[in-house]
C-alpha cells in the first residue's frame, strides 16, 4: 500500500487593500473603469495633438521609414504636462526633467494609498517594497535629442531604476525598491516580485506601479516597422478581424499589497486576495517574439498547482489578449488545455481581455488586468468583452470549451477564482490567481448606531483644493443617498480622520449625520485654514485626590482601547487578590461608590491615567515630556516608557494598600491659598510641629499635610486671617513624616517590581527635585 502525496502547503494569501487607475475612456478611478468596461465601451481616440503630430508620421504601409501605420488608439484624455510639484516637495527645475511617468506613479500611488486608508504618516519609515513594471522613457528621448538642452536632473527624472526610487524616497519606504522590464509582462513580473518578497518576510507591505506614455512617435515608428500595430489601432481580442499586430494604448496603475492576516487584523478593505503567482520564459520559438502556447500552459499548471489550487474553480480567465493573427490563437490554445479539458461543452470558461476597452498598456497591462479581475470579484458579475463579433477562425471556441463573454453576466456560483494571463514579447511570461475577499466584519458595534456628534475632518495641499474635496463630498451624498446611514458615517469620520493623510489645509466639524454634516460644510463660515506645526506637547499627571464617581465610565463604554488597558490593570489585581476590580468600582454610582478608600482609589487614579495615555497614543498624541505631581509620577512613568502597565498598578496597589493602613495614625491634609514660605512661617509661630509643607504647587498655592489636629488649629487661624484654605477629602497625612511608618515595608515591596526598562522614550522630570529623572 502506498502512501498518498502530501497536498501542498498553501502558499501565504495576498491581498489587494488598494488600487488606484488612469486609462483611456476618460477613466480617473477603478469605479471608472467598471463602468467602462461593464457598458462595453472603449476609450479609442486619434492620436491627440499634444503628443505629436500624427499627419507627419502616419502612412499605411507598415515598413515606411520613419512613419507608423496607426492613426490612433487609446490615449488618455488628460494634460500629462500639468503637475502639483509642491505637493510633493519637488522643485520647478526637478520636474521640469521628470519623465511624466514618474509625475503620473506618484499621483496614482498617493491615490492608491489613500484608498487603502494608509496615510503617508501610518507608513513612513515601513518595510515597503516598492516594484515598479517599466520600459524605456520616450521623455528621455526628448530629451537627450539636443545635447544642448538637457535639463540638469534628466537623470534622475528619466532614469527607469528611478521610477521605483522616486517612489520610495517621497513615501520614505524601507523595504526593497525596483523596477522591471520584461515588456508587456513587466506589470505582473512587478506583482509576482511583490508577492514573493512580502512571503519571504523582506516587505511588510508592497507598492506595485506601471506607467505608459506615449510621447514621442520613436518607439511607434519603430513598431510599426516590425508590423507590431494593426492598421485601425483597435484591440479585436479572439475576433476574426484581429489582424498583425495590436492597438497601441495609454495608462497608469497602482496596486497596494498585504498579507491577507495582517489586513484582516488592520481592519483594511480588502479588495481580493492573489492566491499565487508565477513567471517563467519561452525558450527558443519560431522567432524571439511568437508566444509560446506550452511555456503558457506549463506557467498555468505550476501556479495553480504550487498552490494546491483546481483549475475548475476558476471562472474567468483575464487573457492577454492583445487582438493578433498569431499571438491570440497560441494563448487561447494553452488555455484549453489547461480549463477547457476539464469541463463540460456546456459549461465553456469565460475568457476576456481588458484591451478590448483599453488598448495595449505593455508594462502597465497586467495590472490594469488585475483591478478588472478585482472588480469583477467584488461585484460578482463577468465583465464583457468589448469589440467582439465572431471568433477568429484558429480559435474554435466551442471546441475548445471557451465562451468570450459578450455581455455583463453574474458571476457562476461554483467558482471561486480569476485567472490573469501576461506575456512579453521578449518570452517572459506571468500568471497569477486571485480569489474573492473574505466576508466582512460582523456588523458594527451597536453603541456607535446611535446619533452621535463625530468629529470630521477635511484636509487638503491647498485652501483650493480643500474647497474641491468638500464639494466632491457633497455631491456623492447628493448622488448615494441611499450610503449614509448611522454606521457609514461613524465609518466617514473614522476614514477622514484616522485613514487619510492630514495635509496642511484643514476643514473640521461635528456633526451626528450625514444631513447636519451636509449643512454645516456649504456654510460660509466653513473656510480652509492653514493647520498650525505640530504643538510640543506635555502630560502632567495628577496624584490621588482627583476622583470622583463614576470617573471614566464612558470611556469604558465608547473606546475600547481604554477598555482594554483597564482589563489589564484588572488583570493584575486579580493575580494580587485585591478584592476589587478597577471596571466595577468605575461603574459605580455615588451611593454605593468605594473610589475614595486609599487602597482603591490611588489604583482608580493612576489606571485611568494609564488608560487615557493609551488612548491618545492611539491617536498619534504623544508628549515631548511628562511630569507627575506626587502618584501622577507613576502614570508619568508609564506614558515615558519607563515602566509597564503591570509594574505601574503594583506600585499603586501597595502605597493605596499601605496607606490605608495609617487610617488610625489621625492624619489630615489642608490646601493653603498663599506661598510656602508664609505658610512655613505661620506654622511656625502657631508651635504645630506635627505638621510640615507637603507641596508647593505655585507660589500663591501650598499643601500641608500632618497630625490632623495640627491641621485644624492651622485651619482655624487661617479662616481667622481670611486667607483661602480646603481641607482635602483624604484619611491619610501624604508627604509627611506619617509615611515613614510604612516606608520600609513599602520599599521592600517594590524591591521585585522595578527592573531597568533601559533608556526612556521621552523626557520625565521630577516635581519632587525641580529637574529632569
Amino acid at each position: 500500500m502506498t502512501d498518498k502525496a502530501e497536498p501542498p502547503a498553501q502558499p501565504c494569501p495576498i491581498a489587494v487593500v488598494g488600487m488606484a487607475c488612469r486609462t483611456p475612456g476618460s477613466v480617473s478611478t477603478p469605479e471608472d473603469l467598471w463602468t467602462l468596461i461593464s457598458r462595453s465601451r472603449d476609450g479609442w481616440c486619434e492620436v491627440p495633438d499634444d503628443r505629436f503630430s500624427k499627419k507627419a508620421y502616419y502612412h499605411p504601409n507598415p515598413q515606411k521609414s520613419g512613419a507608423m501605420n496607426v492613426e490612433g488608439g487609446y490615449f488618455l484624455k488628460r494634460d500629462v504636462s500639468k503637475f502639483d510639484a509642491q505637493f510633493f516637495n519637488i522643485t520647478r527645475q526637478e520636474a521640469i526633467a521628470m519623465d511624466p511617468a514618474q509625475r503620473q506613479m506618484l499621483e496614482v500611488t498617493f491615490e492608491a494609498l489613500e484608498g487603502a486608508g494608509l496615510s503617508k504618516e501610518m507608513m513612513a519609515g515601513s518595510r515597503t517594497g516598492v516594484f515598479v513594471g517599466t520600459k524605456a522613457s520616450d521623455y528621455n528621448r526628448s530629451c537627450e535629442s539636443d545635447a544642448s538642452q538637457i535639463p540638469t536632473l534628466q537623470s534622475t527624472g528619466n532614469h527607469g531604476a528611478v521610477q521605483a526610487g522616486r517612489l520610495s524616497y517621497y513615501f520614505d519606504f524601507r523595504g526593497p525598491s525596483l523596477s522591471i522590464d520584461t515588456a508587456c509582462s513587466s506589470g505582473l513580473y512587478a506583482v509576482h516580485a511583490a508577492v514573493q518578497s512580502i512571503r519571504s518576510g523582506e516587505s511588510d507591505a508592497a507598492v506595485v506601479a506601471a506607467a505608459c506614455l506615449r510621447l514621442q512617435p520613436d518607439d511607434m515608428i519603430s513598431m510599426s516597422m516590425m508590423s507590431i500595430y494593426n492598421p485601425q489601432g483597435k484591440t479585436f481580442a479572439f475576433d476574426h478581424r484581429a489582424e498583425s499586430g495590436y492597438a497601441p494604448g495609454e495608462g497608469v496603475a497602482c496596486l497596494i499589497l498585504k498579507p491577507l492576516d495582517q489586513a484582516i487584523r488592520d481592519n483594511d478593505k480588502i479588495r481580493s486576495v492573489i492566491l499565487n503567482t508565477g513567471t517563467n520564459q519561452d525558450g527558443k520559438t519560431t522567432n524571439l517574439t511568437t508566444p509560446n502556447s506550452d511555456a503558457q500552459e506549463a506557467l498555468i499548471r505550476h501556479v495553480y498547482a504550487s498552490a494546491g489550487l483546481d483549475p475548475r474553480d476558476t471562472g474567468f480567465v483575464e487573457a492577454h489578449g492583445t487582438g493578433t493573427k498569431v499571438g491570440d490563437p497560441i494563448e487561447a490554445h494553452a488555455l484549453y488545455r489547461v480549463f477547457g479539458t476539464t469541463r463540460p461543452k456546456n459549461k465553456p470558461i469565460s475568457i476576456g481581455s481588458v484591451k478590448t476597452n483599453i488598448g495595449h498598456l505593455e508594462n502597465a497591462s497586467g495590472l490594469v488586468a488585475i483591478i478588472k479581475a478585482c472588480l469583477m470579484l467584488e461585484r460578482g458579475f463577468i465583465a464583457p468583452n468589448c469589440n467582439f463579433e465572431r471568433a477568429n477562425p484558429n480559435i474554435p471556441l466551442d471546441e475548445w470549451h471557451l465562451k468570450v463573454a459578450q455581455k455583463v453576466r453574474p458571476w457562476p456560483r461554483d467558482k471561486k477564482y480569476i485567472s490573469v494571463n501576461n506575456f512579453g514579447f521578449g518570452g517572459s511570461n506571468a500568471h497569477a490567481v486571485l480569489g474573492p475577499p473574505p466576508s466582512p466584519p460582523a456588523t458594527l458595534d451597536p453603541r456607535w448606531l446611535s446619533p452621535r456628534p463625530l468629529l470630521f475632518v477635511v484636509s487638503a495641499h491647498s485652501a483650493h483644493s480643500a474647497r474641491r474635496r468638500i464639494e466632491d463630498f457633497l455631491v456623492h451624498c447628493l448622488q448615494h443617498p441611499e450610503e449614509f446611514d448611522t454606521g457609514v458615517v461613524f465609518d466617514i469620520a473614522y476614514t477622514l480622520g484616522q485613514r487619510r493623510t492630514h495635509l496642511p489645509y484643514h476643514v473640521a466639524c461635528t456633526a451626528s449625520s450625514t444631513d447636519e454634516l451636509g449643512r454645516i460644510l456649504q456654510q460660509p463660515s466653513t473656510v480652509p485654514r492653514l493647520a498650525p506645526a505640530m504643538p510640543k506637547l506635555a502630560f502632567v499627571f495628577t496624584g490621588q485626590g482627583a476622583q470622583w464617581p463614576a470617573m471614566g465610565c464612558e470611556l469604558l463604554q465608547s473606546h475600547p482601547i481604554f477598555a482594554e488597558s483597564m482589563e489589564a490593570a484588572d488583570r493584575v489585581l486579580e493575580e494580587l487578590h485585591a478584592g476589587f476590580s478597577i471596571r466595577e468600582e468605575l461603574r459605580r454610582d455615588a451611593s454605593d461608590s468605594r473610589v475614595g478608600e486609599p487602597q482603591i482609589s490611588q489604583v482608580a487614579c493612576t489606571a485611568l491615567q494609564l488608560g487615557l495615555t493609551d488612548l491618545l497614543r492611539s491617536w498619534g498624541v504623544r508628549p515631548l515630556s511628562v511630569i507627575g505631581h506626587s502618584s501622577g509620577e507613576i502614570a508619568a512613568a508609564y506614558a515615558a516608557g519607563a515602566i509597564g502597565l503591570k509594574e505601574a498598578i503594583l506600585i499603586a496597589y501597595y502605597r493605596g494598600k499601605l496607606a490605608s493602613s495609617l487610617k488610625g495614625v489621625q492624619g489630615a491634609m489642608i490646601a493653603v491659598g498663599q506661598g510656602a514660605e508664609g505658610t512655613r512661617t505661620m506654622i511656625g509661630e502657631l508651635g504645630l510641629a506635627g505638621i510640615s509643607i507637603a507641596c508647593e504647587n505655585s507660589p500663591e498655592s501650598t499643601t500641608v499635610s500632618g497630625d490632623a489636629s495640627a491641621v485644624d488649629q492651622l485651619a482655624a487661624h487661617l479662616e481667622r486671617e481670611r486667607i483661602l484654605c480646603r481641607k482635602l477629602r483624604v484619611d491619610v497625612a501624604y508627604h509627611s513624616a506619617h509615611m515613614k511608618l510604612v516606608a520600609e515595608e513599602y520599599m521592600a515591596a517594590l524591591k521585585d517590581i522595578i527592573k531597568p526598562q533601559g533608556t526612556s522614550e521621552m523626557a520625565m522630570f521630577s516635581s519632587l527635585f525641580g529637574d529632569e529623572a
